[in-house]
């Protein structure tokens, strides 16, 4: 069997409360030739102590010195992985121990790109609710779109195509389901069918108000991407989130 090193990108910035939690989650892993590449987006509280309180090899901590957008910080981080393949964690969740082995046994020539379901949390690790992407009918395009099930945390990716498909650095909020949707149309997604990933949901530092505002900033950014391919404006699929999408806009900004 074949053991490859998966890179585990954790993107930080003043993570301190749940910090411990998530990095545990990969030690305790069932599979063991990883690497955490710990990007510091410039901390201010005592993430740095609590990363270099592991003191484990496989974690390599680097410190940004400024706080970058978030899918920069992505790309950053990613540049600095070894592995062939690479996963993320961000570091308020949680990774189930067996993530990655399970994972690992899907991964072929032919499937490159594994992703998993996952369980929201709150901030006390209270389950809210299960999302398990039972249903292999649907598109990739209909995972990512109608049914919103693939979350960055259950990720496993080859790492020659995230290194040549990187996250556009422009987004904010939609950075990881514009690239997901860019793969889709030349990569396939291959689903585990396991819940692998818990995802915590608790207050953010961004308003409600200011959140709205930027999805509808940034699905508009979407659209004028991906409806230059003019064989796109030809899938009802995509009419149709398109036509979705703008009445909850116009329902944000009355």
């Amino acid at each position: 069997m074949n053991y490859p090193l998966v890179s585990v990108i954790m993107n930080c910035f003043n993570a301190e409360k749940y910090l411990e939690e998530a990095i545990q989650s990969v030690i305790s892993q069932t599979y063991n030739n990883w690497e955490i590449i710990f990007w510091d987006n410039n901390s201010t509280d005592k993430s740095p102590e609590i990363v270099r309180s592991f003191q484990d090899k496989r974690i390599k901590y680097f410190k940004n010195s400024k706080t970058d957008i978030i899918y920069k910080a992505r790309n950053l981080a990613i540049q600095k992985s070894s592995g062939s393949l690479i996963a993320f964690l961000d570091c308020d969740d949680i990774w189930k121990k067996d993530k990655l082995s399970e994972q690992l046994k899907l991964v072929s020539n032919e499937k490159k790109i594994i992703y998993g379901g996952y369980e929201l949390i709150d901030r006390k690790g209270q389950k809210i609710n299960k999302i398990y992407n039972s249903n292999k009918k649907f598109s990739t395009f209909n995972q990512l779109v109608f049914r919103k099930t693939v979350s960055i945390g259950s990720i496993l990716i080859d790492s020659e195509i995230l290194k040549n498909n990187l996250f556009n650095p422009e987004y904010h909020l939609m950075g990881d389901f514009e690239l997901w949707f860019r793969l889709s149309l030349n990569y396939k997604f291959t689903n585990l069918n396991k819940i692998v990933e818990l995802s915590r949901r608790h207050d953010e530092n961004i308003s409600k108000t200011e959140k709205s505002r930027l999805w509808v900033k940034e699905r508009r950014m979407f659209y004028k991407d991906f409806f230059k391919n003019a064989s796109f404006i030809r899938n009802p699929e995509i009419i149709i989130y398109v036509l979705i999408s703008e009445l909850e806009s116009l329902v944000l900004r009355r």
